[in-house]
């Protein structure tokens, strides 16, 4: 059961795929290395990749 995600924020279109583990260091200092759970990747109108995002 997932209690919390985490929503991270790249610009453009970044090379992540679903076996990478991302790692952050939250305010607390605490490092957490976590899989991507989705990968989605923001569109402009012109089709063009603005943001990619993550979901943890």
């Amino acid at each position: 059961m997932v209690v919390a995600s985490a929503r991270i924020l790249f610009d453009k279109l970044a090379d992540i795929r679903e076996t990478d583990t991302l790692v952050f260091t939250n305010e607390l200092g605490l490092t957490i290395e976590k899989n991507p759970i989705e990968i989605n990747v923001k569109r402009g109108a012109n089709g063009k990749p603005i943001l990619t995002e993550v979901v943890v």
